[in-house]
């Protein structure tokens, strides 16, 4: 893993340890894998919600953690020949937080 990669990878543990979220040892996927972050965002806006405290605001999570890297990765899914279900998932996903900003 390179260095900014694994900048990223201790980033993304820490901002679910702060959200109160750990991910089992089990699991093969990165704690930065657009899953988990989507269930991080899920997570802020239900504390957000009843008026509970978290480490950051839903917005300024998809603003700093999700809108940098998200409009690439759709790119990069719509490349892909198969499956054609990552590729409308991620442009979904980047089309619905666009809208929510």
């Amino acid at each position: 893993m390179c260095s900014n990669g694994h900048q990223q990878f201790n980033r993304g543990r820490r901002r679910g340890a702060a959200a109160g979220l750990t991910l089992p040892g089990e699991v093969p996927e990165p704690p930065d894998h657009i899953a988990f972050q989507l269930n991080l965002l899920a997570e802020l806006h239900e504390r957000q919600r009843a008026g509970a405290e978290a480490p950051i605001s839903p917005e300024a999570f998809v603003r700093d953690h999700i809108e940098p890297w998200l409009p690439d990765f759709a790119a990069a899914a719509r490349r892909l020949r198969t499956p054609l279900l990552y590729a409308a998932l991620a442009t979904a996903t980047l089309d619905y937080l666009s809208e929510k900003q």
